[in-house]
């Protein structure tokens, strides 16, 4: 039961800060653990590299995502969370470790 209500909690904290769709979500708990390239995060969430680019673009557009290009390679682009997407996941983060440890849904 815990982890429901933790997996109900994390939803919660994203919903409220617009972000809704399951792509969207997972992405950004794949950049809270560094920055990746946009096939990466296709591979990461099971989705093709188009489809993730438009999941980037919403992300960007919502301020929870940056792009950066590659030192050498400037043809490499790495997608990162800003301090708003580092910031929401972390909260997200908490408050399911919160729900988990008191077994009850925020």
């Amino acid at each position: 039961m815990e982890d429901v209500a933790a997996a109900e909690s994390l939803l919660t904290v994203f919903r409220d800060a617009g972000v809704k769709n399951v792509a969207s979500i997972g992405t950004l708990l794949r950049l809270w653990h560094g920055p990746a390239t946009i096939t990466e995060l296709a591979g990461a969430t099971d989705r093709s590299a188009a489809n993730m680019t438009g999941v980037r673009d919403r992300l960007a557009e919502k301020g929870l995502v940056g792009d950066t290009r590659g030192g050498e390679d400037r043809r490499l682009v790495m997608v990162s969370l800003t301090q708003a997407g580092f910031d929401l996941v972390t909260k997200a983060l908490k408050a399911a470790e919160a729900a988990r440890e008191q077994g009850v849904v925020a």
